[in-house]
């Protein structure tokens, strides 16, 4: 029997690995799979990311719709602060879980509904109203945001090797800026119906957040037992 897909990706994509790169010896063996679910979930978020901009999409896509600059000029803050200030407070709730890997992939998929309810909003509202709905969905995505940014490098610690784990972040940098550069040519060229290119990628968004979803949860990560030992002993801290 042939060596698996993911088997073959990974060793195309890092040659012959060895060393365990800090895994146990269980993540070890499950490796080169979530080596390849990896780059599959940041693939996808990072094309949403690029597809769903509030600084160039959003903000272009609420003055058509006829909502105004000022609160075109909100989206930006209002989707950094949601992604970092709301760290503060769930990091510790989030670090006490043996499987980070559910955080994230419930992320994603809140990431995906908003997008979803954006594209609603520009397709059933106009003016403030749906800016309005816009800039709520975009405050949600924030949250969501927020708790994938927390939950995710200690899931990639726990499932990809110290010296693999550029290779995921690269390569899932590199196939979500490609997306996003033929998305741009395609907005450069002769096109009749911007918004409806704009509402395309916010679809494409919608999806990429959804496989990411669908990819981290089918992941394999074994549960930290240390954590939840730890949690049991001191509830409160």
């Amino acid at each position: 029997m042939g060596q698996p897909l993911s088997g073959r990706i990974f060793a195309r994509m890092v040659g012959e690995h060895t060393d365990a790169g800090g895994l146990s010896r269980s993540a070890h063996c499950h490796e080169p799979r979530n080596f390849c679910h990896h780059i599959l979930a940041l693939s996808g978020t990072k094309t949403a990311d690029g597809l769903v901009d509030p600084k160039l999409v959003l903000s272009w896509l609420v003055n058509e719709l006829g909502a105004g600059a000022g609160l075109a000029g909100l989206l930006v803050p209002l989707r950094e602060a949601g992604a970092l200030l709301p760290q503060i407070v769930i990091a510790g709730r989030i670090h006490r879980l043996a499987r980070r890997k559910w955080v994230w992939a419930a992320g994603a998929a809140v990431q995906g509904l908003a997008a979803v309810v954006m594209i609603m909003a520009a397709l059933l509202l106009n003016g403030l109203l749906a800016g309005m709905v816009i800039a709520g969905a975009l405050a949600i995505l924030a949250l969501a945001r927020a708790a994938c940014s927390v939950s995710y490098k200690d899931v990639l610690g726990k499932t990809v090797g110290k010296r693999r784990r550029g290779t995921v972040t690269g390569a899932a940098a590199g196939i979500g800026s490609a997306v996003v550069v033929v998305f741009a040519l395609l907005l450069l060229g002769d096109v009749t119906d911007r918004r409806g290119l704009v509402l395309g990628a916010l679809g494409v968004g919608a999806m990429g957040w959804c496989v990411a979803a669908v990819a981290m949860a089918t992941l394999v990560e074994e549960r930290d037992a240390h954590t939840v030992a730890q949690y049991q002993a001191h509830p409160l801290h």
